[in-house]
């Protein structure tokens, strides 16, 4: 078969697709060093060390409990599934570390308005509930603290 030429045109969109693709591979391979590691963790409740940051089996076990929760909602899972299911926890869980450290090392912050639009919205939903209203003090740092992690997240995603 005859390949047309490549243009410099019909490059320039292929740099996202190997920026990614290399992204890709260079979590992969801080995933299985990682892996490598949780048999050498130091502490007993460790799970997995990415760098500094230590990833607990309690933490762990949360995020699996509504993954599965989530995925295997009808009932007892196949063992194949869970095998996967738990591998795949694994991995998010490594790749939310090497993501946070990335948007550190490129130092993205919070908008502060995007976050206070959608602490807003949530008071605009909620406001008359009295559940909200007793627990909004409380709630919201923690509330506020997530989004202001998923907004570095999509910045990150976005440059990417």
């Amino acid at each position: 078969m005859i390949h047309p030429r490549k243009t410099a045109s019909s490059e320039a969109p292929r740099w996202r697709e190997r920026a990614l693709g290399m992204l890709g591979w260079a979590l992969t391979a801080a995933l299985f060093s990682v892996f490598a590691l949780e048999a050498r963790a130091e502490a007993p409740g460790t799970f997995a060390k990415v760098g500094d940051v230590v990833i607990t089996h309690q933490e762990y076990d949360a995020a699996y409990a509504r993954a599965a929760r989530s995925k295997f909602y009808h009932g007892k899972p196949p063992e194949k599934e869970v095998a996967a299911l738990q591998r795949e926890v694994g991995k998010s869980l490594v790749d939310e570390v090497l993501l946070v450290k990335e948007a550190k090392r490129r130092g993205i912050k919070p908008d502060a308005k995007a976050v206070q639009k959608t602490i807003d919205e949530y008071d605009k939903q909620y406001g008359k509930s009295e559940q909200w209203q007793k627990s909004r003090d409380k709630m919201l740092p923690e509330l506020k603290a997530k989004l202001e992690h998923d907004n570095v997240q999509e910045q990150l995603r976005t440059s990417v």
